[in-house]
């Protein structure tokens, strides 16, 4: 369930209702934003989908861009949430760290495909701040991601772990932009060994150190 976060951006009344609200506006809103795009949606539209009217709507957001950054605000604290998870494990092996990631990457893209689709859309037609602050909290995420590649590959160099995490991503990514006849577990399993082959199995090109 979809119902992060709440940073000023959106009026949320924090009673049980006003929650139940809140996440229906949301999940009606991945919807339709996927579906028709950011331009090809209106709060009215949304409001429809959600059952509620245009002045219950309003209570908690304001604009449909406020409603639009809220939904990428939402994938990306998934992904940071992931990450603290990874760094606050209980295990010291690199391997294992690596395996929760790509794991928990791999759940969020197959649960929320409309979200991590809608994530990869129309992010740059953003305003210029909103769109700078994202960014720097996305380059936070790679660059712990690609930390916890090297931590498992200390023979591969920066640039080399930095390809692989994309790699990673394309793949993981790829899912949401077709529906597969195979079982979902299977493909989860498949993914998820996929993406550890891509970490662990791909040859460092940089020369031998010294």
């Amino acid at each position: 369930m979809l119902a992060k976060p709440t940073n000023g951006t959106e009026r949320s009344p924090g009673n049980a209702r006003g929650r139940r609200s809140r996440e229906r506006i949301i999940e009606a809103a991945v919807h339709l934003f996927c579906q028709r795009g950011l331009h090809g949606v209106s709060l009215e539209d949304i409001g429809r989908a959600a059952n509620l009217t245009p002045t219950a709507l309003y209570r908690h957001f304001e604009t449909k861009a406020h409603l639009y950054v809220t939904l990428l605000e939402i994938h990306l604290e998934l992904h940071e949430e992931l990450l603290r998870t990874c760094y606050s494990a209980d295990s010291d092996d690199p391997d294992d760290c690596l395996r929760v990631f790509v794991t928990g990457l791999a759940d969020l893209h197959l649960e929320h495909p409309e979200l991590s689709a809608l994530a990869h859309r129309e992010r740059e037609t953003l305003p210029g701040d909103v769109r700078r602050t994202l960014n720097r909290r996305w380059h936070v995420v790679y660059c712990k991601a690609i930390a916890l590649i090297c931590e498992a590959r200390p023979d591969l160099i920066e640039e080399e772990a930095r390809v692989i995490n994309h790699a990673v991503a394309g793949l993981l990514n790829s899912t949401v932009w077709y529906r597969s006849a195979i079982d979902p577990s299977v493909l989860r399993t498949m993914l998820i060994e996929m993406a550890l082959k891509l970490v662990h199995e791909t040859k460092s090109q940089a020369p031998a150190r010294p």
